[in-house]
This record gives C-alpha cells, sequence and structure tokens, in this order.
C-alpha cells in the first residue's frame, strides 16, 4: 500500500518523458503515531491499622499458708494438702478445659482436684466433678447445703480441706447428677476473716474482681436469680482432719 502511494506521487511531480523507479521516487513523510496512553496508577494500598495484642485476662490471687486463719491448728494432712493447693495457685496456671496437668500450662477445676488430691497421695479420687461428688456421697462424707443466701447451721462442719460442690455453672448435658464444679475450701484470710478457696475457674471472683486460673478465689454462695447453684460440701474421703497437732505442741 505503501510503495503504490509512492509510486503514484513521483509520476505526477515527473517532467515529461522522464521513467520513474521506485528508486528515484521523492520520500513521503508519514505522520508520527499518537503516542499511547500511560497505564493507570495503582491506586496506592493504605496499610491496615494493628490491633493492639488482646491482654491475658487477669489470674487469681496467690496467698501464704501463715496467711489462713488457724492454719496450724489443722491436721498435718491438711496443712499438706493445703501448702500443695497454695504452691500450685503460685505457677502463673492458666484455666484449661480438659487438662489436669500443670505442664500443660493450665487446668480445669476437677483436674485441679485431680492433680492436687493425687499429689499427696489419695490415688482413689476419680477425674471429673460429677465422678468426685458421687466418690464423697459413696463415702458418706457430703453434707447437703440448701441455703442460698447466707451461711446456715448447714455449715456447721465446713473446714479447710473440704470438697466443695456446684450444680449449673454450665451446661453438662445428661450428666447425672449435673454436678459442673468442684474446688477446695482453704479457711478463712486472717486478716479480715474473708472466706477463701481453691481451684480452677474461668470467671469467678478472686479479691472482689473476675479471674481466669489456678489460685485463690473468694468463697461465695451464688444468688438465687442465677443459674449456678451450691449443693453442698464433703471432706476428702481418705484424709485424715483429725490429727492436729496440740495447742503446747502448735506454740513451741
Amino acid at each position: 500500500m505503501a510503495q503504490s502511494l509512492v509510486v503514484a506521487l513521483a509520476l505526477v511531480s515527473s517532467a515529461p518523458g522522464q521513467t520513474l523507479t521506485e528508486t528515484n521516487a521523492p520520500a513521503v513523510s508519514l505522520p508520527a503515531p499518537a503516542p499511547l496512553p500511560p497505564p493507570p496508577e495503582k491506586p496506592v494500598e493504605k496499610e491496615k491499622p494493628v490491633a493492639p495484642p488482646t491482654p491475658a485476662p487477669p489470674l487469681p490471687g496467690s496467698l501464704l499458708v501463715t496467711e489462713l486463719e488457724g492454719f496450724a491448728q489443722n491436721s498435718v494432712a491438711v496443712q499438706q494438702l493445703l501448702t500443695a493447693a497454695l504452691d500450685l495457685s503460685g505457677k502463673g496456671l492458666v484455666y484449661k478445659m480438659g487438662s489436669a496437668k500443670p505442664e500443660n500450662g493450665g487446668m480445669d477445676c476437677s483436674g485441679t482436684m485431680y492433680y492436687l488430691l493425687r499429689s499427696v497421695g489419695l490415688t482413689a479420687v476419680p477425674r471429673q466433678s460429677d465422678e468426685q461428688y458421687r466418690w464423697a456421697w459413696q463415702a458418706g462424707t457430703f453434707i447437703a447445703v440448701n441455703g442460698v443466701e447466707a451461711r446456715t447451721f448447714e455449715f456447721a462442719k465446713l473446714r479447710p480441706g473440704c470438697l466443695l460442690f456446684w450444680t449449673g455453672t454450665y451446661d453438662v448435658g445428661k450428666r447425672n447428677p449435673p454436678i459442673s464444679h468442684v474446688m477446695i475450701y482453704l479457711g478463712k484470710r486472717a486478716t479480715d476473716g474473708k472466706e477463701l478457696m481453691f481451684g480452677a475457674s474461668d470467671g469467678r471472683l478472686s479479691g472482689g474482681k473476675p479471674s481466669w486460673g489456678v489460685g485463690v478465689f473468694d468463697f461465695r454462695l451464688p444468688t438465687a436469680k442465677g443459674t449456678s447453684r451450691f449443693i453442698g460440701y464433703a471432706p476428702i474421703p481418705g484424709l485424715s482432719y483429725d490429727d492436729a497437732p496440740s495447742a503446747n505442741a502448735a506454740s513451741k
């Protein structure tokens, strides 16, 4: 197409009698192609804000055995139990469902009882809270509590080292009886008389604040309006509560 155009223009502009060839035809300049449009700019991606790390939930408190009222008046076996419990409370263990080993970084409520009691030689303890309740009931040590608002005569036999049982703290399905939570009664704090318990929880109060983990918690009865219910306590089968040192021996 371009060659034909060059030849035609050469014939028009040539002198008469002159024969033109492609080699002596005048050059024709074609218009330069239009520049291509620049590529579209990529949108600048804004950096997504990095969310601050979620703070770890507060762990329950701990205390020394000397901070418990009348600790030395407990039996040797109970002293050993409470000492082992408070030692666990200082390890920073979280609440971990399904765990009964501190090396997992945490334990659940019945797993904590299972580990603690076995550590002081009570190897007959079952693993699950409802089984632990049945264990105490069959041993004849369980004492039922029907009061819901204040301490009643039903607590007359409660002493440090007793197991504490609840229902309704979470859905346990078809478990019967529906025991859902277990802890150990520590007694009263010497400085203010506050009643305390040891175990694992994912939200019970410790020092008046919701806490998650293995440690010392406030012993309070649930309100009548709530879904949970404290059903009673039990001296631990196989644990001696009666060999407390005499007052003279304790004072030496």
